[in-house]
């Protein structure tokens, strides 16, 4: 089984140095593409293939330098099996909603190669389909990956500032914790979750929880465009059905 690497660093001082260790029987697995010790600062990469052993059980990415005093900055690791169609996805993505284009960049920056940071070129990939496997996401290529690095663009979620708020010792920590998500976008969509709930409890005052409602609805749509992300509409079934029924 042989692999593909790709990641980017720079060096502030003394050299870095790329090893893929074969856990299994204490050696060193051979690397073929760049070079595998860098000095210069700026950022370069590494690419680099390789062959697992037959009788291997376990591999590390050992990223280091090669001195104590060494200081060197790392990018995205990209790891993957060369021919690998297969791939599941950080358990944190917890619905293939939340998945959206997958890229392949196709000039990725390397040692040895003219292009620098940010004039890499990337390309959409075709053929993927999405899936839900029990409590993981797997995406299903129908193209094997290349000698490329990989991304995938995911719809994420500001992180609660508690678990729970139902007690008082929850909404202190709640109320000590801080966020990036906006006070009126957070305040716009809390409007709405209560306006909701008590043209429900409260069906005598229906005109003013609508009301309510109305604007918070607004808001929301408004500060959603700003602050939240990007909508990536997803097709869960790919081919339409007919239910068939007797007619008498």
């Amino acid at each position: 089984m042989s692999f593909y690497l790709h990641v980017p660093v720079s060096v502030r001082s003394g050299t870095a140095e790329i090893v893929v260790r074969d856990i299994t029987n204490g050696a060193n697995i051979s690397l073929s593409g760049t070079a595998t010790t860098a000095t210069l600062r700026g950022f370069t990469a590494f690419e680099v293939t390789g062959i697992i052993p037959a009788n291997s059980a376990e591999i590390q990415v050992w990223l280091r330098g090669q001195e104590a005093t060494a200081v060197v900055e790392w990018g995205p690791v990209n790891f993957h099996w060369r021919g690998q169609k297969m791939i599941e996805l950080d358990p944190r993505v917890t619905s293939p909603k939340r998945v959206g284009d997958i890229f392949m960049v196709t000039e990725p920056i390397a040692i040895g190669r003219s292009q620098t940071w940010g004039e890499e070129d990337r390309e959409r990939i075709s053929g993927v389909d999405t899936r839900q496997v029990g409590d993981a996401v797997m995406l299903h290529l129908d193209e094997p990956l290349s000698d490329y690095p990989y991304f995938y663009e995911e719809r994420i979620f500001y992180t609660a500032l508690s678990s729970a708020y139902l007690t008082t010792a929850n909404r202190t920590t709640g109320d000590a914790a801080s966020t990036t998500c906006d006070l009126y976008y957070a305040a716009a969509g809390m409007v709405k979750i209560l306006a909701e709930t008590y043209l429900i409890k409260q069906p005598e005052d229906q005109v003013f929880w609508r009301s309510v409602l109305d604007r918070a609805d607004r808001e929301l749509s408004r500060y959603e465009r700003e602050f939240g992300p990007d909508p990536k509409p997803r097709i869960e079934r790919k081919q339409s059905y007919a239910v068939q029924t007797l007619r008498v």
